[in-house]
């Protein structure tokens, strides 16, 4: 592919909402986030943006220094028709989506064979925590991808209420759902439904979103 070709990035946590992938775009230190971001090169906005659902499964694990050492969102490397994910996916360069990779991996500019990465259905590209790109398929002539870890954990940690907060917020905005239903998607979550209750949950979130 070329630099200049679009392809959509779908994101699943906190970069759905759109301020707060924007800071990865033009730059910027998003809300609740104590990290100035570079943005990219080209900082032409997306071209578009659509909810999307992913049939992979989402859970918290690993610790994230960022979210107060709560476990980190990760997305299911095996596709489950059984589970669905609320991702939301932007229309973007390729030159885009290898400078976000780069930001949220904390690597330099690195190289992605796309074509390997269809073949396969992922590919790794360092051994970072998001440094399997996912093929999620297509839509409108464009392939669709995101980032992930390289295998699928099976400890689960409890995530900060402040990320669970900032990712709610960009799950209310692209599917314009209630904060309650908003808690019910999460208690679904491995990581999540062992240590909130729903009522706990919902209220924790009233607050915050």
């Amino acid at each position: 592919m070329k630099k200049e070709d679009y392809i959509w990035y779908c994101s699943y946590g906190s970069n759905l909402s759109l301020d707060r992938f924007m800071c990865y775009i033009i730059g910027g230190k998003p809300k609740n986030s104590s990290k100035e971001e570079e943005g990219c090169r080209d900082k032409t906005p997306p071209k578009d943006d659509r909810p999307h659902r992913i049939k992979h499964a989402l859970y918290f694990a690993r610790h994230s220094k960022k979210w107060n050492n709560g476990g980190s969102c990760i997305l299911s490397v095996k596709h489950d028709e059984n589970k669905t994910t609320l991702g939301r996916k932007f229309l973007i360069t390729v030159d885009q989506f290898l400078d976000i990779v780069s930001q949220n991996n904390g690597v330099e500019q690195t190289h992605i064979d796309f074509d390997e990465v269809i073949k396969h259905g992922s590919k790794s590209i360092n051994d970072t925590l998001s440094g399997n790109i996912l093929y999620l398929g297509d839509e409108d002539g464009y392939p669709i991808f995101t980032f992930t870890s390289h295998f699928d954990e099976t400890e689960f940690v409890k995530p900060d209420i402040l990320y669970l907060a900032t990712i709610g917020a960009g799950v209310k905005e692209t599917f314009k759902i209630s904060t309650e239903e908003v808690a019910d998607y999460f208690m679904e979550l491995d990581g999540i439904k062992q240590n909130y209750t729903k009522n706990d949950l919902q209220k924790q979130l009233e607050k915050l979103i």
